[in-house]
């Protein structure tokens, strides 16, 4: 049978080079030893990335002294979404000692003390945006048949804003996908928003104080800060400023049995015209829910928690998608939608910016607040990061996949300066294919760092050790925020503990997940073979992707 040469392609800069290694042509039957005679000789701090387009790795580990410790770090750097991919990951010492095999621990994601917004929310969000993305796949279709021009809502003429105590009816979504037709007054008017309350919200709606500090809160921190970030919203209906519209139709969204809660959405519908989607409003509008203490139209809320609480990080997350409408139209009038994971950790991103601005004045309660959420899905998400892909193009409903990509939005504003989430938000490319192309950088080289990073920022074993920026997060420090929102004060991410001894451990990857695994040498004096395979030891899929990290802890 003919031999061919794997090339081991290095994504990052070590004082070793490892040789390439040859094996059978044929990827379903490796041969016993597929790993070459080179050994891997690493400094404390130091990260050696190996992508294997074969689908099979293997990486000889010095005996570096007692008390050395490896990082492992195998993931899986697929494009796109698919059945998880098993696979094994094998030591073998060189001199052969008892087999352990066991699967990685397993640890339940510890809740927040107090009741999380997201679950309902996010499911409702992302079945959203399927219908939106859904419609222009349909108005593509339909190409023929409907001028291109009618498809956008044409921008109406500047002229005055509502006064207060206009009134005006809307078509707002249900929860069973029709809309109803709600009626509502202006009741306030500020340099950004026009703020309508809905007249069914009663005597249990918005105080007039109340909504002249959301309106407020709404022009500065929130529309300073997502604009001077991600750019300037549209303005179709020429009033210059964004719709607020509070509703007890928003309430009626959530039942109150259901974990969490929808605070508000914003639709594409609304910027496109008549003739593509009937229902529009026309014009920029975000659709909010009211206080509701008697829990009337579902859960009970009261307005004071709704204005410290709940409201103003939905602010700031819901102008950033309005932003990102602006800026993705198509050639044939329509609107392009991004990837729903990479749109949702743009406007999640949104969140921790106004935060930030607002802990830079001083005020840190306030900041807290803007970012609690963003913590907690990323505090889940780090407790198993195994389990959650990072791109999900079908949809984004869990917490722990909105934690995993926000932290990955994160991680790009640091290695890449927080100008990438403008382009981001401006290029009409989707998901992957978006990040590649503003960041210049191979995808498998950005999810291997992103993934070392969320373990090595600020690692304490690491400090002073020269570890490269490419392996932390530049604008923040986990390590601070994530260990006292978990048990005991820990890191959430924990990786499994093996010896310099033979083991085996199976799993299996979703798209870009990575398993982390961490080697203790102890009294060993033995080089380990560390080999990543398919779980029956054969070459991996070809629609797989698998990569290996190795980071020098101690």
């Amino acid at each position: 049978m003919g031999r061919r040469r794997i090339e081991l392609v290095w994504l990052g800069v070590v004082a070793a080079t490892l040789g390439a290694a040859a094996c059978s042509a044929d990827v379903s039957a490796p041969p016993a030893d597929f790993c070459g005679s080179e050994v891997l000789q690493l400094e404390v701090g130091q990260v050696a990335d190996f992508l294997d387009d074969a689908g099979r790795l293997c990486v000889r580990l010095a005996a570096a002294g007692e008390g050395a410790a490896y990082l492992l770090v195998p993931q899986d750097a697929r494009r796109v979404e698919g059945p998880p991919v098993p696979f094994r990951l094998v030591g073998s010492a060189e001199t052969p000692t008892p087999l352990t095999s066991r699967l990685p621990a397993r640890r339940a994601g510890a809740l927040l003390g107090q009741e999380d917004l997201g679950p309902a929310a996010a499911e409702w969000e992302a079945r959203l945006r399927q219908r939106e993305a859904k419609l222009l796949r349909q108005r593509e279709q339909e190409l023929g048949r409907i001028r291109p021009s009618s498809v956008a809502a044409p921008a109406a003429s500047p002229g005055p804003p509502p006064k207060v105590g206009d009134e005006r009816e809307f078509l707002v979504l249900t929860r069973e996908d029709t809309v109803t037709r709600v009626r509502a007054v202006v009741r306030a008017v500020s340099e950004h928003a026009v703020v309508y309350q809905d007249v069914q919200a009663g005597s249990d709606g918005f105080t007039d104080a109340e909504i002249a500090l959301l309106a407020s809160i709404f022009d500065d921190p929130v529309y300073t800060a997502d604009v001077a970030a991600f750019g300037n919203p549209s303005d179709l209906d020429g009033n210059a400023r964004i719709i607020i519209l509070l509703t007890p139709a928003v309430n009626l969204l959530t039942r109150p049995e259901e974990k969490g809660f929808i605070i508000g959405f914003v639709r594409l519908c609304d910027l496109l015209s008549s003739t593509f989607c009937p229902e529009t409003n026309r014009g920029e509008i975000m659709y909010l829910l009211v206080p509701d203490p008697d829990g009337q139209y579902g859960k009970r809320h009261e307005s004071a928690d709704l204005l410290q609480r709940a409201l103003p990080p939905a602010l700031a997350h819901e102008l950033q998608h309005l932003i990102s409408f602006n800026y993705r139209p198509l050639p044939w009038g329509g609107l392009a939608a991004d990837e729903l994971w990479l749109s949702e950790a743009l406007a999640h991103a949104a969140e921790e910016l106004v935060g930030q601005v607002v802990e830079a004045r001083g005020d840190s309660v306030a900041a807290a607040r803007f970012r609690a959420q963003n913590y907690r899905r990323a505090q889940l998400f780090l407790e198993n990061p195994a389990q959650s892909s990072l791109i999900s193009p079908e949809g984004v409903g869990t917490l722990e996949q909105r934690g995993a990509a926000w932290l990955f939005v994160e991680y790009l504003a640091g290695r890449f300066n927080r100008s990438v989430l403008a382009s981001l938000t401006r290029y009409t490319g989707s998901g992957v294919d978006n990040v590649v192309t503003q960041t210049h950088t191979p995808w498998n080289s950005l999810v291997n760092d992103w993934a070392v990073a969320l373990y090595a920022d600020d690692a304490p074993e690491l400090r002073g050790s020269g570890l490269g920026g490419r392996y932390t997060f530049a604008a923040m420090d986990l390590r601070r925020i994530m260990a006292p929102l978990s048990p005991g004060g820990v890191y959430p991410l924990r990786p499994e503990i093996q010896g310099f001894s033979d083991f085996s451990a199976p799993g299996a990857f979703a798209a870009t997940s990575a398993w982390y695994f961490r080697l203790e040498q102890g009294e060993a004096r033995t080089t380990l073979r560390v080999r990543l395979t398919a779980e029956t030891g054969s070459g991996f899929p070809r629609s797989a992707r698998p990569q290996l990290a190795v980071l020098r802890l101690r």
